[in-house]
């Protein structure tokens, strides 16, 4: 009986020469340039010497597993080549012009995908994986043999994780789970994908593992014989009706996915009834529904335990018929029925398109031109445009890597992949982005259905649209596909653009008002185009934009205008006077607001900030600059590029008064309300509101307003405060709280 186990688990790791890796070359690809691979071999083995693995073998022996592993997957030629020169750039002199000198572009290109970004410095660990994982799978989107490379890499890492420092393992581990695992499911190459999950279990959850391993190897002695006798049942069955070109086989669950199911339907180890899947697999397409009947009249089918995956594949281009029967002693048993091409496809997944497949007496090799099934790749690549930052990117990545769970039509019968818990507005945004922002309902087989609706597998959605676009920032909370969250905050993004023009124009208007200047003669000056084009605008409009968000102020253009007059324009820019009121109304700001001058400021009063403060600022189109302390949870809902620079004046931030608001918590005793009352007489302050309320018989809660010259009289004032009797705490208040 032939139960597929994991190499890395089962035993220990042969060692790859050369001469071993070329005569598989010779033997089984014919095709490549068995010269060129010796010659990456020799660059490689030169540019590493001295260098050694934690192991303590010689750095080469790596890029020879990795190449090796490519070559089991039979890959081309570029992409075994890169595996031999994968760290070289990395880490060693060699530079990818000299990779490209010697071994061409496209070899340099997988290269450069590979690579990680050493030379650049990141403010903790998660940024610099989070930017790696960027670059990799920009660079996946143009060529994919760079992430067939990097899974290659990795899976040999994970095999020799042993020698690793313990925080390694983890981290490793970790990230193999979250990123690189799924990644290697959507591309539907699970050999790998389910090696990596065990050795990631294996020193991620070292406890877990051991027990789930040894409750398996028990299992295994019980089973065995059971197996064989199923084996034998499905055989005799099928040649006994014609179907004569068929392998049946056994396989074990992988463990990472037996613990998975164990606690996501938290369930024990006994009570899983698919640890066994048996597979059949025929030639033809037709003879995968005969086997299905026969298999269906052998043993009666498990109730709701059966899928199509041929008439609707996975988004990683999976087919197989899967069914579960009451097999021998009544026993569940899942079977898996598919052709040969559909196991190749489902065991190597998009490596399998660089196979050489004879047909019709025909060598043909199906390359990078053959993989427009794996659309969603264009998508993955896409979202990183939308990205704020790498973080958020990786965040994306991960949401959208794990496989999706439910099958959804549209009207015209489209079959539509969604993952758990999707909703019409993710359904809308699949089919097309003004679908998305159109949308103003759903219907769900026939019936209205509110939008935060999940999905049901099978469902017919159709979608009610506007005639406008009308997205909702609080779709962000109901949607869980990358590209309609994506797609809703590029829409925001940008209203917040237009937005910023129009306060632009105002800023401008009010400037040229103030300055006296003719707001058309200034539009017209050769010199304020000059001035656009240094700032590295296209138009007009960019400027505004800038001006609204606060990135530029309506002074710097007159400065540039003063520093770059000449004789021919100097009458017009001598013109120029700024007003002494001008220059008072600046000076009575209490804040330092970088790139802006004479813009309306209004303080939060959900937190109340006072000078002294930390505090972030934001353009509102209707309040201008607004100001918050920047521990305030109002900030949590503001986009990131409304954000500007602000900082309070050393000279004029103490003149102003500030409110603050104060909580306090006292035991309810005569008297204390008194005392309360005669720490604000003694700092000369005034209480502007008072709110008693009670938290039970012995104590309340008393807040109040006040007005104060800045943070340092604001702290004096909670010291005195804290010091009297029956008073249990006193801290700021903000509204959040």
């Amino acid at each position: 009986m032939n139960f597929l186990q994991n190499k890395a688990l089962s035993e220990p790791l042969t060692f790859v020469s050369i001469e071993s890796l070329t005569h598989k070359l010779k033997t089984n690809h014919s095709k490549i340039n068995i010269n060129q691979v010796i010659k990456a071999y020799e660059y490689s083995k030169k540019a590493h010497e001295g260098q050694k693995r934690q192991s303590g073998a010689d750095y080469i022996t790596h890029p020879l597993h990795v190449a090796e592993i490519l070559v089991d997957l039979d890959m081309d030629q570029e992409s075994i080549i890169t595996a031999l020169l994968h760290d070289v750039v990395e880490d060693t002199p060699i530079s990818l012009q000299d990779i490209k000198k010697q071994f061409g572009p496209t070899v340099t290109f997988l290269l450069d995908g590979v690579t990680k970004i050493s030379r650049m410095n990141f403010r903790n660990t998660y940024e610099k994986q989070s930017e790696n994982i960027r670059k990799m799978i920009v660079a996946m989107g143009k060529d994919v043999r760079v992430i067939l490379v990097k899974l290659a890499d990795r899976l040999h890492n994970l095999r020799t994780l042993q020698y690793m420092p313990k925080e390694k393992q983890t981290a490793i581990s970790k990230e193999t789970l979250e990123v690189y695992t799924p990644l290697a499911s959507r591309l539907g190459m699970n050999e790998i994908k389910t090696e990596m999950e065990d050795i990631s279990f294996k020193f991620s959850q070292p406890e877990n593992f051991k027990s789930l391993e040894s409750k398996m190897k028990a299992f295994n002695k019980d089973k065995n014989t059971y197996a064989e006798k199923v084996i034998q049942v499905l055989k005799k069955n099928l040649h006994s009706n014609g179907i004569w070109n068929c392998e049946v086989k056994g396989r074990y669950k992988n463990l990472y996915s037996i613990y998975r199911k164990m606690i996501h339907q938290n369930v024990a180890f006994e009570q899983i009834h698919d640890i066994i899947a048996f597979r059949i697999c025929v030639e033809e397409i037709h003879e995968c529904y005969e086997a299905l009947g026969l298999v269906h009249a052998l043993w009666k089918p498990v109730p709701g335990r059966f899928k199509d995956f041929i008439a609707m594949p996975k988004s990683n281009n999976y087919q197989s018929l899967h069914t579960t029967v009451l097999g021998p002693e009544g026993r569940q048993v899942e079977i898996q029925i598919r052709t040969q091409d559909m196991h190749l496809m489902a065991e190597r997944g998009i490596a399998a398109h660089w196979i050489y497949k004879i047909k019709d007496k025909k060598i043909q090799l199906q390359g990078i031109n053959s993989l427009s099934k794996f659309n969603w790749l264009k998508d993955l690549v896409a979202w990183h445009q939308h990205s704020d930052t790498s973080e958020e990117f990786l965040e994306n990545v991960k949401r959208e890597l794990f496989e999706s769970e439910i099958y959804i039509f549209t009207p015209e019968g489209e079959i539509k992949e969604f993952p758990k818990d999707a909703t019409p507005i993710d359904f809308a945004y699949a089919i097309h982005t003004q679908l998305g922002e159109k949308t103003a309902g759903a219907k769900v087989n026939g019936q209205q259905v509110p939008l935060n609706y999940k999905l049901q597998n099978g469902d017919t959605v159709e979608i009610i649209s506007s005639k406008k676009p009308k997205p909702s920032k609080d779709w962000l909370k109901i949607c869980v596909t990358s590209k309609a969250r994506s797609k809703i905050k590029s829409f925001f993004k940008v209203e917040e653009r237009k937005k910023s023009v129009e306060i632009g124009q105002k800023i401008f208007e009010k400037g040229c008002h103030r300055f006296k200047i003719p707001e058309k003669e200034l539009l017209s000056h050769p010199l304020f185009s000059d001035f656009i084009k240094s700032k590295g605008f296209n138009k007009k409009e960019d400027l505004f934009a800038d001006l609204g968000f606060g990135k530029i102020s309506f002074k710097q253009i007159l400065s540039f205008l003063q520093k770059n007059k000449d004789n021919q324009n100097k009458d017009f820019i001598d013109q120029i006077e700024i007003s002494p009121s001008s220059e008072k109304d600046s000076a009575k700001s209490p804040l330092v607001i970088e790139g802006a001058d004479n813009v309306m400021v209004h303080f939060a009063k959900c937190c109340h900030p006072v000078a002294g403060d930390h505090i972030k600022a934001y353009v509102s189109k209707k309040r201008g600059i607004v100001v918050h302390r920047n521990i305030c949870k109002a900030l949590d809902q503001i986009s990131s590029d409304r954000f500007i620079e602000v900082d309070w004046k050393n000279d004029q931030s103490q003149n102003n008064d500030y409110t603050v608001s104060l909580s306090t918590v006292c035991l309810d005793k005569p008297g204390t309300l008194s005392k309360l009352s005669e720490a604000f007489n003694f700092f000369d302050l005034n209480i502007t509101n008072l709110k008693v309320n009670r938290a039970n018989s012995l104590k309340v809660y008393v807040v109040f307003d006040t007005k104060v010259k800045g943070l340092r009289q604001a702290e004096q004032l909670l010291t005195r405060l804290s010091q009297i009797d029956n008073v249990l705490s006193v801290k700021r208040k903000t509204d959040f709280e």
